[in-house]
């Protein structure tokens, strides 16, 4: 891999505190030998200068160095974690800007950390290579950090949705369809729509939409789309051009990730299009009214769903901006799986946490998640009724579920199922959890309707210690090993001790 000359900069700046330091030097004595500034050669330390063949010279002349060594790439045993590190280009991929970390201060301050940090570095990078996480993967779990510690709430998007609607008068009924998108989008912002091309591509008929640049833009919409997912994709193409994103994904799901601003812009963008499409004080207001229900009502929360003109995944996202803003619980959480009909494996394709890790939580050693997750046992009932035909609308249902494994926390789930078009042999469901806790019970009156079912879950099968659960579908290997290991560290203790 190609080192990225901003970190061959770190890595010579590393390298020149480090030796300073071994000769015992400060700053101001290493400029006196060398005949640099001390302004210059702190701007080297920290990675921001790198200095030219004569000043490399004089620095190694004053330190009594190899000119060769000074800028080879090797570190001391100390530091080559570090070395390691910034070889992996990793530290230049993440955004430390995002949460105020200025790079080179990173650096310095591993620099001056224990030989056992450096060790624990070694350690996570070995990790990421074991694992094969990419850099997309880092993008996506720092997209998911920046995301929770904003409570999944922006206030700017919010404000852009609205000045949207005011200035092209738009959406006074509340519901903003499509057909007005489409023609602001073809009017206002020169785009030729296509809904046709798509379909009968050879590799990219499965996609939502393809936006293809230049100075007539053509957005190309799958013709397999409903209006719900016709306005989403529409609005997120006005999400891009209202909010100036000019770094960006030109499909509606990223195939490649080349920055965190393309991730984060497509989250923006997203957010724009469920903003516009769902008013937050009028959605907020709805939600009170389900709230206050003594019975858990799933016909009328699809109405509210419906009323907004949103597909279900829109609408469950849209429910993880308001409920925490507007009803301050925050102990809640969204996931979602996916199913092609007739496989044994469900798979997590999305989960997003607010106020702290809930379970469930992904798991990333390819064991099967527990059958007694609303998420996956919704999508079970949705196929049977799929088998017979009769579904017309998404299945929506809740369950109180125990998590056993982890905290004993009980949580009120509210999932939906339905076909995950454009692709037909593909279910999909999303789910929002809320912990039950004082502050839920005064908000969710339906909480203990007892028609609600109560279900004891676990992570996955291999982990469960619910031995006689007749959804298992995987012997619990990993609970078994964790149990032997226990009784032998019991054993162990006890003949030591008698």
């Amino acid at each position: 891999m190609s080192i990225k000359e901003e970190n061959i900069k770190l890595i010579f700046g590393i390298k020149l505190r480090q030796l300073r330091h071994e000769k015992k030097l400060s700053l101001s004595q290493l400029s006196k030998l060398s005949g640099i500034s001390i302004s210059y050669l702190n701007e080297i330390e920290k990675g921001k200068k790198y200095p030219k063949a004569n000043k490399i010279a004089s620095i190694a002349s004053a330190l009594k160095v190899d000119y060769n060594y000074l800028v080879s790439l090797k570190l001391n045993k100390k530091m080559a974690p570090i070395g390691d590190l910034l070889r992996s280009n990793i530290i230049s991929d993440l955004p430390l800007d995002v949460y105020g970390i200025d790079k080179g201060s990173l650096i310095e301050l591993l620099s001056e950390a224990p030989l056992k940090l450096s060790a624990f570095i070694s350690t996570i990078i070995q990790i990421s290579r074991n694992y094969d996480m990419t850099v997309d993967n880092f993008y996506s779990a720092v997209l998911t950090s920046y995301i929770e510690m904003n409570n999944n709430y922006f206030e700017d998007i919010e404000n852009s949705a609205i000045e949207f609607l005011k200035e092209y008068k738009i959406g006074n009924c509340q519901t903003v369809y499509p057909e007005e998108l489409e023609k602001l989008l073809i009017t206002e912002f020169g785009y030729k729509v296509d809904h046709e091309f798509l379909s009968f591509h050879e590799y990219l008929n499965d996609m939502a939409s393809v936006t293809k640049p230049g100075e007539k833009p053509v957005l190309f919409l799958n013709k397999n789309l409903n209006n719900k997912q016709r306005a989403f994709m529409l609005g997120l193409e006005l999400g891009y051009q209202f909010l100036g994103l000019t770094e960006r994904s030109w499909s509606s799901n990223p195939i490649e990730i080349k920055s965190f601003d393309q991730i984060l812009n497509h989250y923006r963008a997203s957010y724009f299009a469920n903003a516009l499409l769902m008013n937050k004080e009028s959605l907020a207001a709805d939600l009170k009214t389900f709230f206050l229900n003594k019975k858990f009502n799933p016909d009328e929360l699809i109405e509210i769903k419906e009323k907004y003109n949103a597909s279900t995944e829109m609408f469950v996202n849209r429910l993880l901006n308001i409920i925490p803003k507007y009803f301050k619980l925050h102990e809640i959480f969204l996931f979602n799986f996916s199913h092609e009909v007739g496989s044994i494996d469900y798979t997590l394709d999305k989960e997003l946490h607010l106020s702290g890790l809930h379970s469930p939580h992904a798991n990333l050693q390819a064991e099967f998640y527990c059958r007694r997750w609303k998420g996956i046992s919704i999508i079970r009932d949705f196929e049977q009724l799929q088998e017979k035909e009769v579904y017309k609308k998404p299945l929506c249902d809740a369950q109180i579920s125990k998590h056993i494994m982890d905290t004993n926390n009980e949580y009120l789930i509210i999932s939906f199922a339905r076909n995950r078009l454009p692709s037909k042999n593909i279910n999909m469901s999303i789910s929002i959890g809320m912990e039950v806790n004082d502050t839920m019970k005064k908000v969710v009156k339906f909480w203990d309707d007892p028609k609600i079912s109560y279900k004891e879950v676990g992570n996955t099968c291999e982990r469960c210690k619910l031995l006689d659960c007749q959804d298992r579908v995987a012997h619990p290997k990993k609970f078994e090993q964790k149990i032997n290991a226990r009784f032998k560290a019991e054993a162990l203790k006890s003949l030591i001790e008698s």
